[in-house]
């Protein structure tokens, strides 16, 4: 991992727009990219052609998809797309040997039906892999949800070094999150039968690692949600893509103005040795100057609360 924490999100053909913006990068694959997702085009070049030095990527986000059709490559983490996932991973990421993996879930999938996919995918790329929570209600979706499968990485031996990346801005935005009865059932609901017993006493596990009370102060943060994500799935949060909740885009943070749940948040992130990642859109990254200021805005705020 890097000693920086911050990382930008760039595609691969933006690569160049690092030169300009100082800390560690996200490499983000979408379906455009099938050249370099198949190996008709090499990833080693592309850095050198950038003049991105390797040891900056800190993270190789894969693109969502269930499935591989036509030009659309797909990676979502699902059995018919683990040959793609490792096949790329062997073929292209060995000029990447420190980079880890952040990967889409399958929205429609439980815990029962991942877990074997998980488990190979984790075993045949020798990669820690970080799961990103969904905008839209899955297994993968509200702060509960990622408490239960960090509890479920630090029971399960073969998910050891499964992670998870939480998304600030698809985080559900309905009221306090907490365990009550009605969450947990849902959890439950959603096992299925090859969950490991290990995970299955979950709840008080998750109850333990919230406060009994929150500051009102803090409940009112639109970064509130992205807090109790970060308490509840605890050492398995690899990274944060820090996004607005407000309008998905990059913060743009104002030195005088306090955020307490923000705060609190990056103060345990940098407990927890987690990255934040920015993610700007293409009119963003037409602005270097814009987006250098925010990241420094960021690295500042970041720095202050350590």
């Amino acid at each position: 991992m890097l000693d920086s924490p911050l990382s930008v999100s760039l595609p691969p053909e933006e690569l160049s727009v690092a030169r300009r913006v100082p800390g560690g990068v996200e490499l983000k694959f979408s379906w455009r990219h099938r050249d370099l997702l198949v190996g008709e085009r090499d990833l080693d070049a592309l850095l050198d052609d950038a003049g991105v030095d390797a040891e900056r990527i800190a993270t190789v986000h894969l693109p969502p998809g269930t499935e591989t059709r036509g030009g659309n490559v797909g990676m979502a983490l699902t059995r018919a797309n683990r040959g793609a996932i490792a096949t790329f991973v062997h073929s292209q990421l060995s000029c990447l040997p420190a980079a880890d993996l952040v990967a889409h879930p399958p929205k429609r999938a439980g815990y029962g039906e991942s877990i074997p996919v998980l488990a190979s995918l984790l075993d045949i790329t020798d990669r820690t892999i970080a799961v990103e929570n969904t905008s839209a209600e899955s297994a993968w979706y509200a702060p509960e949800d990622l408490g239960f499968v960090a509890v479920l990485a630090e029971r399960y031996e073969p998910l050891s070094d499964l992670r998870l990346t939480v998304d600030s801005a698809h985080l559900p935005r309905d009221g306090r999150p907490g365990v009550t009865p009605e969450r947990v059932d849902a959890i439950r609901e959603r096992l299925g039968p090859d969950v490991p017993a290990v995970a299955l006493d979950f709840e008080r596990e998750l109850r333990d690692r919230l406060p009994d009370e929150w500051d009102p102060s803090v409940v009112e943060s639109p970064y509130f949600p992205l807090l109790a994500s970060v308490h509840l799935a605890g050492q398995a949060v690899r990274s944060v893509h820090l996004n607005d909740p407000r309008d998905d885009g990059v913060p743009r943070l104002d030195p005088h103005a306090d955020d307490p749940a923000l705060d609190r948040a990056l103060a345990a992130l940098a407990d927890r040795g987690a990255d934040v990642v920015v993610e700007p859109d293409a009119g963003l990254r037409e602005q270097p100057e814009e987006l250098r200021a925010r990241v420094t805005a960021l690295r500042d705020r970041m720095a202050a609360v350590r």
